[in-house]
């Protein structure tokens, strides 16, 4: 269950967790992630727990890279794969850098908010996120009620209402 908890929150709904800010529409996605994982499981967990591991998934991480770098002690549980995979390549945890230490090339502030693709053709976070937000405001805006004058509003009661 840890490795689809990780697989479903860092891979698929990714995204999701960097569009909404809002507690309500965090729950949304928490609930839509805990559903995936009953379904998948055939378990029955609720979505504020499968928050919480999540929580202690990432607390669990940085306790254990504190402690290897500190005592060289590399005790892991059998999760452990999974939680580097998924946690592994983040920027920071709380306000403790892991990802990479540097060893990959930085990122100008030039080609960071002008969309470029850099030397190995990916393209820039910033314009992979504006893409993500513009299908998002585009998917919420065609979900939303059309507006209608009086008369088109009193044609479509009287239509349903003869049906």
């Amino acid at each position: 269950m840890v490795s689809t908890l990780l697989d479903k929150r860092c891979d698929d709904f990714a995204a999701s967790f960097e569009l909404h800010r809002s507690a309500a529409q965090l729950s949304i996605i928490w609930g839509k992630i805990a559903l995936a994982i009953n379904v998948q499981h055939g378990t029955s967990v609720p979505a504020l727990a499968v928050k919480n591991k999540y929580s202690n998934l990432k607390r669990e991480y940085s306790t254990i890279r504190l402690a290897e770098q500190a005592t060289g002690n590399e005790v892991h549980p059998p999760y452990w794969d999974d939680v580097v995979t998924a946690l592994g390549n983040k920027a920071g945890l709380g306000h403790i850098d892991y990802a990479f230490d540097g060893s990959g090339p930085k990122e100008t502030e030039d080609d960071s908010d002008s969309g470029r693709s850099n030397a190995d053709g990916d393209v820039s976070q910033t314009s992979k996120r504006q893409a993500v937000v513009d299908a998002e405001v585009a998917r919420q805006r065609s979900k939303r009620p059309k507006k209608m004058d009086i008369g088109q509003s009193l044609v479509a009661l009287g239509e349903s209402l003869a049906q």
